[in-house]
Order: structure tokens, then sequence, then C-alpha cells
């Protein structure tokens, strides 16, 4: 997904400021998810996806004239928790790397619970995927 870069995503330095990654994530992730559950079928579930976990790896500053690419999947999954990893490319190149774990809460209890059938049904297809094509 093309990520515009704003002047306010530019720090003192010149170049995109740290925290804007987080934001940006957020981005990806919601469209993501949103792809498959969206979020009016969320709330009618009762249910929303929480994070307990962000970490990125900068690998190369990204300036306000770059043209930025954001990509975002599940790389892992259990009954309860998921790991979302995202790449940022410039040219082709990566110049970040991120993980996010969640879990989904019911929005009553805020108590956590199974990943929906649908993301589950995703998630094991696109690993299903992966392992005939290493095959």
């Amino acid at each position: 997904m093309p990520i515009d870069i704003m002047p306010h995503d530019i720090d003192y330095a010149g170049v995109v400021s740290n925290i804007t990654y987080v934001r940006w994530l957020e981005v990806l992730r919601v469209k993501m998810i949103e792809s498959y559950l969206s979020v009016e079928t969320q709330l009618k579930m009762g249910i929303s996806p929480v994070l307990l976990k962000t970490e990125i790896h900068y690998k190369k500053a990204v300036t306000f004239l770059d043209k930025l690419i954001g990509k975002m999947w599940i790389s892992h999954a259990t009954q309860l928790r998921w790991t979302a990893s995202a790449e940022f490319l410039v040219n082709g190149k990566a110049v970040a790397h991120a993980e996010q774990l969640g879990i989904f809460v019911n929005l009553s209890t805020m108590r956590p619970v199974p990943i929906p059938d649908e993301l589950m049904r995703v998630y094991r297809e696109a690993e299903r995927r992966i392992k005939q094509h290493l095959h």
C-alpha cells in the first residue's frame, strides 16, 4: 500500500519520525483486518483487536520525497494470539521491519476471545500455500 509522507511526519533531522511508523502500522493493521472482517462486523460480534506489543527495526532513514510502500501480513497465529509482520519499502528495498503481537477481546468484558474463524481460515490457507511453495 502506498503511504503518503506528510510534512508533519518529518522530525527536526529532516527524516520521518520514529513515532510516525506506529501510526502507519495502525493504518496497515486496520486495513489488513478489515479486508477480511469489517469493523462493523467486529462491532456486531462485540470484539476488537488489541495490541500487546509493537517492535520496529529501522534500517534506513526515510525522507519527505521518498516513495514509501507498506505491507502487512499475519505471520503467526494461535487460538488467542496473532503476530502481524510489516515491511516498509523505498524503491523495493526494506527501510524498516515491524512486528505487532495482538489478541481479540470481548468489548463488554475486555477479556481475550479466540481469533475469529474467518481470520483463522485466511491465515491457515496462506500458511498452507507457503508450505506448498516451499516443497
